[in-house]
């Protein structure tokens, strides 16, 4: 055990316990073994039959099986967690928070209507781009991350690739795409994404009032105040009479 070799102590105290089940000393080796990799399952087993054979009388021993079971408990929370697909907020939650920014752009043309076209040139990011403003306005709010991951990688390759694109056109269809990513991305609770896509934003056009005050919420929402506040005093100065602006400045306080 002090080598860490802890698979080949578990072999070895499981060996010694074929020949005596009840060895205290190869049980508790075990389980110290078990806990150390993390295999809590397995060692709160070796521990509480320890806990047995003592008739629980001895109060280490039973603390330790009690930490175990904690630290098995946190370890289930973690990893379900982790696992767990993020989901979108409810209906209402979205409808207050939307109506906190200026409203995105209409699109003409139907969800359906899109797909049609997208079947058509597969390649084109701004027609992701619309299909997830499509959604977005329908209300269909699930359809909306996977197109503006789409529409964000599609232009951003066009921007990369492409030397004879109409550049301009396509970094502002770009900005356009990664406002949706952004958006959905703290929608999704990943601030940190949400944050990058709206940094991208802002390094081609400092000046968007609507993209300084979603990454503002974005950063009251990872508990960073300050930066958020300092954030919104920037848009107020350079949008004195924006609604938004002074909306979410009050909201910060």
């Amino acid at each position: 055990l002090a080598l860490k070799d802890y698979p080949a102590v578990i072999a070895d105290c499981t060996d010694a316990l074929k020949i005596d089940a009840e060895y205290i000393k190869a049980l508790l080796r075990r389980g110290q073994a078990h806990e150390a990799l993390q295999e809590y399952r397995e060692a709160i087993y070796d521990y509480t039959i320890i806990c047995l054979l003592k008739k629980f009388q001895d109060a280490e021993m039973m603390q330790t099986a009690e930490r175990t079971l904690q630290a098995f408990g946190r370890k289930l929370a973690f990893d379900h967690l982790k696992e767990r697909k993020k989901s979108l907020p409810g209906t209402y939650h979205m409808a207050m928070y939307f109506e906190g920014f200026r409203p995105f752009e209409s699109e003409s043309l139907s969800a359906d209507q899109l797909t049609a076209l997208i079947k058509d040139d597969p390649t084109n990011g701004e027609l992701y781009r619309r299909r997830a403003l499509a959604n977005l306005h329908a209300g269909q709010y699930d359809a909306v991350p996977e197109d503006a991951d789409q529409a964000v990688n599609l232009l951003q390759g066009k921007l990369d690739l492409d030397a004879e694109c109409d550049k301009p056109a396509v970094q502002g269809q770009l900005m356009r795409a990664l406002e949706l990513q952004g958006t959905f991305f703290y929608l999704l609770s990943d601030t940190v994404k949400a944050i990058a896509a709206f940094d991208q934003i802002l390094a081609l056009q400092p000046d968007n009032t609507n993209i300084v005050l979603r990454r503002a919420v974005a950063f009251l929402e990872q508990g960073r105040p300050d930066v958020a506040y300092e954030a919104l005093n920037i848009a107020v100065r350079s949008a004195p009479n924006d609604v938004f602006s002074r909306y979410h400045k009050a909201q910060s306080h």
